[in-house]
């Protein structure tokens, strides 16, 4: 087991996380002030303006307010690492790790992604170029700015982490000034990009996620609960009778309505790694990573009752006379060594998102991924009727996806 760097607050890091959901605390958090002003400065926003463009909602640009940006450094020698550390323990959370393996592991943790990493790429160990590598070849770290720090004079490594995609490199030994100078630049521009992505990458009616963000986000954490043998649920949520409700009160208060769905929700899902998305007209998406089906379709109840609760007044909706939410839940495990694909993922949520509608509505239908597939081959082999699954996976590989 490793030891904290003496003198610092650095957390050590190690290979495995682990992440459990569970009921609301006792305790609840009722609001704060924050100087808008400030923040302008802060973050270079334009005057005027700087309360259009920072997001309360969102717990990216809060956390770049109220916590310090995120260093990961990479080094095995606990001497180098503790001289960065003093340097740098003022300004920014400092973390450590010795080996790639945790370099890279800290790198996919969307709770606490590191906002710049520094590489050692000294000579004997030198697998500092390795690890900048994969994390350049990695769509999920890709973004994430490296620099590598070697021995003075050494041009030849500085031309190969910068082709490898590092954006600099300090040299030993530190000239403090520089060093912070440099790291500084580094941090900036990835905050400015990170917001810049978020602009990109935000639904502009209901500030959550949009498609485009979903689409990538489901295909990234189908990919790592692969990888670390996790489970992934999906849930689909439908406003009911959504069309009812704009034929009666016009677009206008259809799109405040929305917001007020998206802002309800966002309340209800309180860890980081999850992430609600607008999928389409009314049609909302919630990703949930490390969540078996038990905790999804609880989720999607949560949901359901603080939809109900807002008591949004809807006459037209047949039974309920308030707007109301059907959700659609599907889970799985994914393995390498299925046929299975975060699409299969998908359809079986939307599958049963129509079955809650089909049911009344106002409710929550969750099934496993691998059970709504081994239905669908027995209905094909019986009927004859291709269902959109992909029937051609035995059933011995699709008990194991």
């Amino acid at each position: 087991m490793m030891e904290a760097l003496p003198d610092s607050s650095v957390a050590v890091l190690s290979g495995n996380r682990s992440s459990r959901r569970s009921g609301r605390g006792a305790g609840s958090f009722q609001g704060f002030a924050i100087d808008v002003g400030w923040l302008g400065q802060l973050f270079g926003f334009p005057e005027r303006k700087t309360t259009n463009h920072f997001d309360l909602y969102s717990r990216k640009e809060v956390s770049m307010v109220f916590n310090k940006p995120h260093i990961l450094i990479h080094d095995n020698e606990l001497a180098s690492a503790s001289i960065l550390t003093r340097m740098l323990a003022a300004e920014y959370q400092v973390r450590r790790a010795v080996d790639a393996n945790q370099v890279l592991d800290a790198a996919r943790r969307t709770d606490q992604m590191p906002d710049l990493i520094l590489l050692d790429v000294r000579p004997p160990m030198r697998e500092g170029f390795e690890i900048c590598r994969q994390l350049k070849a990695d769509a999920m770290t890709q973004s994430v700015p490296v620099m590598l720090f070697t021995q003075r004079d050494n041009a030849e490594d500085e031309v190969r982490g910068l082709q490898l995609g590092a954006v600099d490199c300090i040299i030993r030994p530190f000239n403090h000034d520089v060093v912070k100078a440099r790291i500084s630049n580094q941090v900036r521009l990835k905050i400015n990009n990170d917001m810049l992505e978020r602009y990109a990458n935000q639904d502009s009616l209901t500030n959550v996620a949009n498609r485009r963000r979903f689409d990538l986000a489901l295909d990234a954490e189908w990919r790592r609960a692969m990888r670390d043998g996790n489970s992934l649920s999906l849930l689909m949520v439908d406003v009911d009778c959504f069309k009812q409700y704009n034929d009666r009160y016009g677009h206008c208060a259809g799109d405040q309505c929305l917001r007020r769905v998206a802002g309800a929700m966002t309340q209800e899902l309180t860890r980081p790694g999850d992430l609600l998305a607008r999928y389409g007209g009314e049609e909302f998406a919630v990703i949930l990573p490390g969540t078996e089906l038990d905790g999804a379709r609880l989720i999607g109840g949560r949901l359901c009752d603080a939809i109900a609760d807002m008591n949004i007044s809807h006459p037209r909706h047949d039974g309920f006379r308030k707007v109301t939410i059907s959700v659609g839940c599907a889970s799985t495990c994914p393995r390498p060594t299925s046929t299975l694909t975060y699409h299969h993922l998908l359809q079986a949520a939307d599958k049963q998102l129509y079955a809650a509608k089909n049911a009344g509505r106002n409710c929550v239908h969750a099934q496993e991924l691998t059970v709504l597939i081994r239905l669908a081959q027995r209905d094909a082999i019986h009927r004859g009727i291709d269902h959109g699954y992909d029937t051609t996976c035995s059933v011995l590989s699709v008990a194991t996806g």
